[in-house]
Formats: structure tokens, C-alpha cells, sequence
């Protein structure tokens, strides 16, 4: 599983089967609504399984077919246990189904397609690491990323009008995303696109009308009134009479 993202790209029988799979493969993701990105992912399946091998029979443990599928995982398919390859695709695009709609990523549910997918929730979850599974799944979920994330396979994809990013998200985190109009290129500016109204002309007719009022104070001849006053009091009175500042008793 080490070499496996990269033997396929120098390997013609390997190039041969993923270009026969992939209208199958592409009629199944449209049968049950799955992304364009969930292409590579069900590639890097099939890929580790079987290397793309519809024939392929892992002999005394019972799974059989393209994407080694078990008796026990055919049942809860409702699907026949044979190495039909139409019949395996369908179970492996019910899967992914089912998966994306709990709010799994891809990259977790290809990896579950090793552990369950019970297990590779609470890895989504943060509960868990792969190699708190196996080191198997640790070492799948590395095989799987090689695969989905190398040039090979994109420019493989590309070449035929399948595009895709490698970087995939949870339907739930995607949806939070667009709400908030965030996107790999960052989140978007609120303001760039307000459309706030002119008040040029009202400002300037309100600074016209706006105008500085003084006020007028009658002097103080504080000896006439004879009245008795702190210095204090005395203070008061003539910071505000000669507009130094405002009385502050």
C-alpha cells in the first residue's frame, strides 16, 4: 500500500482499468447525487482493494469483487454478495450516500470504507485518531490521500472533464461556510458590498443650519453683592464667566 499512489501512473494495466471503471463509476455518482469530488475517492477504494480488479477474490476471508465487499456489508446493502461490478459500485455509492447525508467527509468515509463507518465518525468527530483504530487504517487513510491528492489523478480526472478539489468538507461545514460567505479564498468583506445611501446633501444643509451659539452672561461685580464665598465657590464662578471651562458644583 506504500507505492500505491504512485505505481499507478507508470503502470498501463492500472491506467487501463481506472479509464474502463470510470463511466460506471460516474453513472453511479450521478444515480445517487454525489459530487464530482467523490470520483477520486471511490477510485482510491477500488484502488487499495483490488488494484481496480473486478475479478479480484481476497480468497479465505470471503471478500469478494472490485471493492472487496464482505457478506455482512452486502446485507446491509440489501445487495447480493457477488463480484458483480455494477452490483459493488451500487453498494459503495449507497455508502457514500449515507455518509455524506450524516455529515461525514469524503476523506473520512473513504477511510471507513476500511473501518465502518461508525469508527471513522468519531475520527470526523475529533474523538479518535486512525491509528487509535489499527495502524491498517492509519496507513488506508494515508493510501487514499496519496492517491486523491497527486497529480497523476488530477490531471488524469481533469483530462477526462472530471474537476474536483482535493480539500473536501463535511456537507454541514459547508453549509456554515456558505452561509457566512466563507470560501478558500477567505471570508467575504460585509461591507464591500453595502449599499449605503448618499447624505452628502443632507450633511451639508445640516452644517449650514449647524451655526455656533454663544451665550451671553450679564457681568458678575461679585463686591456689590457682598456676598460671602470660598475660594472655591469664587473659582466656580469665574472659570464659567470668562469661559474657561464649566462649573463642576
Amino acid at each position: 500500500m506504500a507505492d500505491f499512489a504512485g505505481d499507478w501512473a507508470s503502470n498501463p494495466q492500472y491506467q487501463q482499468r481506472i479509464q474502463q471503471l470510470l463511466p460506471q463509476i460516474r453513472q453511479v455518482q450521478q444515480r445517487y447525487g454525489l459530487p464530482d469530488s467523490a470520483i477520486p475517492y471511490i477510485l482510491a477504494n477500488a484502488g487499495i482493494e483490488s488494484r481496480w480488479n473486478v475479478n479480484s477474490r481476497a480468497g479465505s476471508t470471503n471478500d469478494v469483487g472490485l471493492l472487496q465487499i464482505t457478506p455482512i456489508l452486502a446485507k446491509d446493502y440489501n445487495a447480493p454478495h457477488t463480484n458483480d461490478v455494477n452490483t459493488q459500485l451500487d453498494v459503495i455509492g449507497q455508502y457514500y450516500d449515507r455518509g455524506l447525508k450524516r455529515g461525514l467527509n469524503l476523506d473520512t468515509l473513504a477511510t471507513g470504507w476500511n473501518t465502518g463507518m461508525g469508527r471513522a465518525a468519531q475520527v470526523d468527530q475529533g474523538k479518535r485518531t486512525w491509528e487509535s483504530i489499527t495502524p491498517m487504517a492509519a496507513r488506508y487513510n494515508r493510501a487514499v490521500n496519496n492517491f486523491v491528492n497527486s497529480n497523476s489523478t488530477k490531471q488524469l480526472l481533469n483530462n477526462l472533464g472530471i474537476n474536483y478539489t482535493s480539500t473536501q468538507r463535511s456537507p454541514a461545514v459547508s453549509k456554515t461556510m456558505q452561509q457566512f460567505g466563507i470560501n478558500d479564498a477567505g471570508p467575504r468583506d460585509p461591507m464591500a458590498s453595502a449599499n449605503f445611501p448618499d447624505l452628502s446633501e443632507g450633511l451639508t444643509g445640516l452644517s449650514q443650519e449647524m451655526k455656533p451659539v454663544t451665550q451671553q452672561r450679564a457681568p458678575v461685580d461679585i463686591a456689590a453683592q457682598n456676598i460671602p464665598m470660598t475660594d472655591l465657590q469664587l473659582d466656580g464662578i469665574l472659570h464659567t464667566d470668562l469661559g474657561l471651562g464649566e462649573r463642576l458644583f
